[in-house]
């Protein structure tokens, strides 16, 4: 009982739990678009995708590099195209920003993910960060998960020590380094789930 008196910040994955599973394919859809096979295009996407997740490589500087890549004549016809579907990939899961929303007025929230800076950016303009006191994100921080510093970061940033913190995420791979630390974790499914397996830890909800 003692642990959940503990519990003062609740730490949020964003993609696939505070906004909806991707419903798109990006790389089969620009692929297609542009004619060039789908093992070519993704592999021109992942070789430099680490680097744009932790924001050493800018955003246009991505773009330039897989155009050039695969040689796609119109750099910024592939930038408009890429985000047009970008906006489609971020929607926000009501049912989750009504329990976060709930939650916040007892316990500190926290945003911990994996973001590129215009997914990030969407995110914001779609309301996903509003009821976040702090937000940590791969793209300001020059981490990612599952990197240790990334989460020993968190931990620093929450104020918190790491038993008072519960994060949950829908990669068991991102837990695992949360629980080495201390951390409570849960798997994430759906809302409801996550309803009762914070109640079991003692978040008021």
């Amino acid at each position: 009982m003692a642990a959940k008196k503990e519990i003062k910040a609740i730490v949020f994955d964003i993609g696939g739990v505070v906004t909806k599973p991707h419903k798109i394919n990006l790389s089969r859809i620009l692929s297609e678009y542009y004619k060039i096979s789908l093992s070519k295009f993704s592999g021109a996407i992942f070789r430099k995708w680490d680097k744009m997740l932790t924001g050493k490589t800018s955003m246009k500087q991505y773009y330039r590099y897989i155009t050039a890549r695969l040689n796609i004549k119109d750099t910024n016809k592939f930038e408009k195209k890429w985000e047009s579907l970008m906006k489609k990939h971020v929607e926000p899961n009501k049912e989750m920003q009504l329990l976060i929303k709930d939650i916040r007025k007892n316990y500190k929230i926290i945003a911990f993910t994996n973001v590129s800076k215009d997914v990030e950016r969407i995110g914001i303009k779609k309301g996903i960060y509003d009821h976040f006191h702090i937000k940590v994100c791969s793209c300001n921080e020059g981490m990612k998960k599952p990197e240790k510093e990334f989460y020993k970061l968190l931990i620093k940033k929450s104020q918190c020590k790491p038993q008072e913190l519960v994060f949950i995420d829908d990669s068991k791979n991102n837990l695992i380094p949360a629980q080495k630390l201390g951390i409570q974790t849960i798997h994430f499914k759906n809302a409801s789930q996550l309803k009762k397996d914070l109640k079991k830890l003692g978040v008021k909800i």
